[in-house]
């Protein structure tokens, strides 16, 4: 079953989900049409909460119990909202920017126009200081959107199960849709760059952070997440490199390492209680082959293969897998849905492991097609459960 996690991804000090907004001129009028940028506006605004806060207050004193607790829901957002006008004072207004020269979004006419006007405001909000914090998704987990922009007609989340709803053309919609996606980074990340800040860019002073919630989506894997940084939080993040960790690493630990990164001084979040090292450049306990032998052994229709498992180069068979034998033909592992998510194949792709199954030899090259057992040479996973 879906739950918050599926369509949220910012949530309050309680565990509560933040309702988002999707449609960009509303999120111009409230970043840039908002009383609270015109300083009379703040003003007349401050002496009106200071009447409702009295007016409440007296209220309080004759109310009962489930009256109170709405009132007090009721005063705390009037003090969150004085509290925002006196910072919006203190820090004063940005002299750099006239808002009243930046131009409303146009009404979006498909999916892409609507990102793109949102990656601009993304980019425009933070080149302003409106903000210094956003978080934005491109779709829901469980997205049934059709990117018909794009000349594709299956729903996104169909073609995502592309190991049980195998096709060469679903599986090339699949990779356009996930092309669409980096190429919107990209553009947020070029948007970010064109604004000048001090000495260098908005992206130069800022950290992107561009991710998924699966490490593979028909076998739903929680681990081995990618997830790129991109902008160097004014030196603090060393970017232009590839970092793999000896040991896997809890995905909180990176968002625990952004928190102290930038100044939010907490001793955990989340699962982990430490950061992830090296963000900086520094030391971090990087990730080096081990030597292993590779062989393959067969005896009575049961077939025994140790080695590195790969998936196929070959997109016409993306479902195949094949362990690599030292000097003989790869074993090929072609299985059922059952097999694939039971043992957790995705999840072991690129390191050793040792698998054992039934199939059969065509003389030349050992076919697997039921999976009995795998063993991972150096790691820690445990097929056949949730988390592999």
């Amino acid at each position: 079953m879906c739950t918050f996690g599926c369509s949220y991804i910012s949530y309050d000090k309680d565990g509560g989900a933040i309702p988002r907004e999707s449609d960009p001129q509303l999120v111009f009028d409230r970043l840039f049409r908002n009383p609270m940028s015109d300083p009379n506006q703040r003003r007349s605004m401050s002496s009106l909460l200071d009447r409702v806060s009295d007016d409440a207050k007296a209220l309080n004193r004759n109310a009962g119990r489930e009256d109170r607790q709405t009132l007090d829901q009721y005063l705390t957002v009037v003090r969150e909202t004085e509290r925002r006008i006196e910072n919006r004072e203190q820090s004063g207004p940005n002299p750099r920017i006239d808002f009243s020269t930046l131009q409303r979004p146009e009404a979006s006419a498909n999916l892409n126009e609507q990102v793109e006007s949102m990656l601009d405001l993304i980019a425009l909000a933070l080149w302003t200081d409106s903000t210094r914090c956003i978080t934005y998704m491109l779709g829901n987990s469980n997205s049934r959107m059709i990117f018909d922009f794009l000349g594709i007609t299956e729903q996104h989340h169909y073609l995502s199960h592309f190991f049980r709803n195998f096709s060469r053309t679903n599986l090339d919609s699949l990779l356009k849709i996930s092309l669409w996606h980096m190429e919107k980074f990209d553009y947020l990340l070029t948007k970010l760059k064109s604004y000048k800040e001090g000495s260098g860019t908005v992206l130069d002073n800022s950290v992107v952070l561009f991710g998924s919630g699966m490490g593979h989506s028909d076998n739903h894997t929680a681990q081995r997440i990618p997830i790129i940084l991109a902008g160097n939080a004014k030196g603090r993040v060393k970017t232009g490199r590839y970092i793999r960790y000896s040991e896997n690493q809890e995905l909180s630990s990176l968002h625990l390492s952004l928190l102290n990164t930038f100044g939010v001084e907490t001793d955990s979040y989340s699962a982990s209680d430490s950061p992830l090292p090296g963000l900086d450049g520094g030391y971090f306990p990087e990730f080096r082959e081990r030597p292993f032998e590779s062989w393959v052994t067969q005896e009575a229709g049961s077939i025994t293969a140790q080695g590195r498992l790969r998936m196929s180069d070959n997109l016409d068979e993306a479902k195949v897998f094949y362990i690599d034998i030292a000097g003989q033909e790869s074993v090929r592992i072609e299985v059922v849905f059952r097999d694939f998510h039971d043992f957790n194949l995705p999840y072991h792709v690129g390191t050793p492991i040792t698998l054992t199954g039934t199939g059969s030899s065509d003389g030349s090259q050992l076919l697997i097609t039921k999976v009995t057992e795998l063993k991972s040479l150096f790691g820690k996973s445990k097929p056949g459960t949730q988390k592999g």
